[in-house]
This record gives structure tokens, C-alpha cells and sequence, in this order.
């Protein structure tokens, strides 16, 4: 057949550009990072994974006296956009087999908050995630007030 010759040119356009800002992209995600990890001071919160070899814009957080189901509509009331588990369970009921391959317990990664940064991201974002992320562990789930969609 015919190749795509727009596509094909598009895709070089694409790697172009993906390569030539992979530096800054790392270097901006890492500072992120690393002004959410050095700020974080809440006693029962675990990260998760190696806090120097990991991918710059995620942060796995494991709430010892939290749940995560209320932690995650709490900080979503608030504007804060997270997920809950890792990314290879998202929308099951189940713990992640990544975070049990890591040494969390079924409840552990049930209890597991995923924080993802991305360019559009700065640190006045991080600063909102520090400040709002104690009040939402604290705030009750507004259970029983179920929306039907």
C-alpha cells in the first residue's frame, strides 16, 4: 500500500521535539520532586519507591490512618487531581500488583495515593499539594451522600 507520508513525517517532527526537551522536561519534574518530597512532614505517610531512581513526575504516597477513597475525593473537592493506587490498576477494586511486588500489604496499597506532575505543573502547585494534602487525610469522606450519574 501507499505510505503515509504525512504520518511518517509528523512522527519525525514528533521525536524531534520529544528529544530535544527531554532534558528540560526531567530537570523540571525532578525540581518539582524534589520541593514536594523535602516538604512532605506528614507523620504516617510513606513514599513509595527509591526517592532518587524513579520517574521524575510520579510520587507513590502509602497513608498509614487515612483512607485513600476519601483522601482522593477530598483533595479532587479541592482541585487537586490525583489517583489512587498505580497506574497499572487503575479503575479495579483490587490492590496494584506493582505496589504488592514492592512490599505493601493488600491494605497498604489500598491506602496508596498517586501524585503525577507534568510540565504545565509549578511550584505553586507543589505548595498546594503540601498545604491541602494534610487537611484531606483529615477530613471525613462524605459517606452515604452517594451522586448517580
Amino acid at each position: 500500500g501507499t505510505e503515509n507520508v504525512a504520518g511518517i513525517v509528523g512522527l519525525d517532527a514528533a521525536m524531534r521535539l520529544a528529544v530535544e526537551g527531554r532534558s528540560h522536561r526531567r530537570d523540571h519534574l525532578g525540581q518539582l520532586r524534589r520541593e514536594l518530597l523535602e516538604n512532605l512532614d506528614i507523620p504516617d505517610l510513606r513514599v513509595n519507591g527509591d526517592r532518587k531512581v524513579r520517574h521524575s513526575g510520579i510520587i507513590s504516597l502509602t497513608m498509614k490512618n487515612a483512607d485513600a477513597a476519601a483522601v482522593y475525593f477530598n483533595l479532587n473537592m479541592m482541585g487537586i487531581t490525583v489517583s489512587k493506587g498505580a497506574a497499572c490498576a487503575s479503575g479495579k477494586m483490587e490492590p496494584s500488583h506493582v505496589l504488592s511486588a514492592i512490599g505493601c500489604s493488600d491494605q497498604e496499597a489500598m491506602n496508596t495515593l498517586r501524585i503525577s506532575l507534568g510540565l504545565s505543573n509549578t511550584s505553586d502547585d507543589v505548595r498546594a499539594i503540601l498545604q491541602e494534602l494534610p487537611k484531606a487525610m483529615k477530613r471525613p469522606h462524605c459517606k452515604g451522600n452517594v451522586i448517580k450519574v
